[in-house]
């Protein structure tokens, strides 16, 4: 019984001091992930309002946690004079540490 209780505060002082936060090897053409948001139609059909930009901004972020890079936004035109604002966006790789040491390459996934 006293091995079973060793092993299991070992496994867990091991995971309170370890982060994973990983990916898994996938096909890059559908890493990809999009957010949209509505704005009321204007005059240029390429323009982004500012409100919207934040609010594309926020949704990224909460997908996101370490940041992303955006492939591409455009803005279509939708019905009663609405625009949708589409972003597609590539999220910043994560990685796998223990204390502050990167098992990068250790860890098959």
């Amino acid at each position: 019984m006293g091995k079973w209780i060793w092993a299991a505060g070992l496994a867990g002082l091991v995971s309170a001091c370890g982060s994973f936060t990983g990916t898994i090897p996938t096909v890059p053409s559908r890493d990809a992930v999009g957010v949209t948001a509505h704005q009321p139609s204007t005059g240029e059909a390429a323009t982004v309002a500012p409100d919207v930009a934040r609010k594309l901004d926020w949704k990224t972020s909460q997908i996101c946690t370490l940041g992303s890079q955006t492939i591409a936004e455009a803005v279509v035109p939708g019905e009663n004079d609405n625009q949708f604002v589409d972003r597609q966006f590539y999220c910043a790789p994560y990685g796998f540490s223990v204390l502050g040491v990167s098992f990068a390459g250790l860890v098959p996934f």
